[in-house]
């Protein structure tokens, strides 16, 4: 049904900087921001150095010296699992699950990272013992997952497989969809609609 990436946030003011890279690679400039660079050689805070204020100069993604002392204060609490957790570079993915058709059955998963490499992963059953019709299986690995889908060798009584991989993979066209393509190509001169028993008797 949906599939949710995490990582862990150490909460080190020397990742901010880093995190906010990360995160602005995954957004595309707005439409205002490109046109003001292109319309706009210099704002006015760039022609009057003396309209800049605190907010200009400063970079609120670098670490402060309150940020690292309150930080490591606070990394001294913790014990020494807990910091190996914090310190786990490790990918969480959410994959939340719908049983549509009513009866439980096993998940199965097939994973597919970044570097080629391919995964199997088997849940029993059980995951929907509480009767449940929607539930969620948090996968922990130390690789990026680039794709995941459902049932990859048809072990399961599945009769939908359009709503197993993520991201969504564009289904095939149903038969009404090619019937209805075929008679737009016949329209626009793209077949004779013709069968091939009718083709075989034509001279």
């Amino acid at each position: 049904k949906e599939v949710t990436w995490y990582k862990i946030n150490s909460g080190d003011p020397k990742n901010k900087v880093l995190y906010a890279e990360e995160k602005n690679k995954k957004h595309f400039e707005d439409i205002g921001k490109t046109r003001n660079k292109k319309d706009i050689k210099l704002s006015n805070i760039e022609r009057d150095t003396s309209l800049q204020d605190f907010y200009n100069k400063t970079d609120l993604n670098a670490p402060t010296a309150y940020d690292t002392k309150k930080f490591n204060e606070s990394w001294e609490k913790l014990t020494d699992e807990e910091k190996a957790l914090i310190q786990n570079d490790a990918n969480y993915y959410e994959v939340k699950l719908q049983m549509v058709g009513g009866i439980p059955m096993p998940v199965i998963l097939l994973l597919k990272y970044k570097d080629g490499t391919t995964e199997v992963r088997y849940i029993p059953a059980e995951i929907w013992k509480m009767g449940h019709t929607e539930v969620s299986k948090v996968i922990i690995t130390n690789k990026e997952v680039e794709a995941i889908l459902l049932d990859p060798y048809r072990e399961t009584a599945d009769t939908d497989e359009s709503n197993n991989s993520w991201p969504k993979v564009a289904d095939s066209p149903s038969r009404f969809k090619v019937f209805k393509s075929a008679q737009r190509s016949r329209y626009f001169g793209g077949g004779s609609g013709l069968n091939p028993m009718q083709k075989a008797k034509q001279k």
